[in-house]
């Protein structure tokens, strides 16, 4: 069998999908409020709140070398999120 229809009957499919399009109606969103340049790079904040979230909920370890990332990964968020300030 090509695809597995009996998973559409399963509710959590179908919460799955709902979430989604509540995700792509919260990105048009974001889209009329900022360039797509700023909202794209925050997209990155995902590489930040998962790891924490594992952290925080799992109790999951988290090394040195995935911190230093994680905090370059804030770093650059933090930057590209910062207002730009225009010179008169």
């Amino acid at each position: 069998m090509l695809f597995n229809v009996g998973a559409l009957a399963w509710s959590v499919t179908w919460i799955g999908i709902v979430l989604y399009v509540v995700s792509f109606i919260s990105w048009l969103h974001v889209l009329r409020l900022m360039p797509v340049t700023q909202a794209y790079c925050l997209i990155s904040v995902v590489h930040v709140l998962v790891p924490a979230a594992a952290w925080l909920f799992l109790l999951e370890s988290i090394s040195l070398s995935r911190a230093a990332g994680i905090a370059l990964v804030l770093g650059g968020i933090l930057l590209v999120g910062a207002p730009l300030t225009q010179k008169p």
